[in-house]
């Protein structure tokens, strides 16, 4: 079971808006089964990390409706958090060598926009997307 986060840490999922996407998900690059696979993966590390842990890393993952079409992203750099989510996945976390992150923080990030940010968005709620 996944620990919740108590309220008055909580911050607006409005700050990492997804709205300017349609709402399907093909605007994304997870689809349901790699949704549980991030629930098996990270979910212990997720409820690991204090409350302040949570919030360091929160506040990594940034929106901008003007810097990568609003999608949320890693704090001074224009790399998507979905992407390094899906390398996290793959077991392919050097594939972004980023000097002000190391491996261990860029996890924590994917599991805490994961479990606060993603799950709670209403894109999470969406079937996986069909290929017309």
């Amino acid at each position: 079971m996944l620990q919740q986060y108590p309220q008055n840490i909580t911050m607006s999922i409005n700050m990492y808006s997804l709205s300017s996407f349609n709402k399907t998900r093909e605007s994304f690059h997870l689809q349901k089964v790699d949704d549980q696979m991030m629930v098996e993966k990270a979910s212990e590390k997720y409820n690991r990390l204090t409350n302040d842990q949570k919030i360091k890393f929160r506040e990594m993952v940034v929106s901008n409706p003007d810097r990568c079409s609003g999608r949320p992203c890693l704090k001074n750099h224009r790399l998507w958090i979905e992407l390094i989510v899906f390398c996290y996945l793959n077991d392919d976390m050097d594939m972004y060598e980023i000097d002000d992150y190391d491996k261990e923080d860029l996890e924590n990030i994917c599991a805490v926009w994961f479990f606060e940010i993603w799950m709670n968005s209403e894109y999470y709620k969406l079937d996986d997307y069909v290929n017309i």
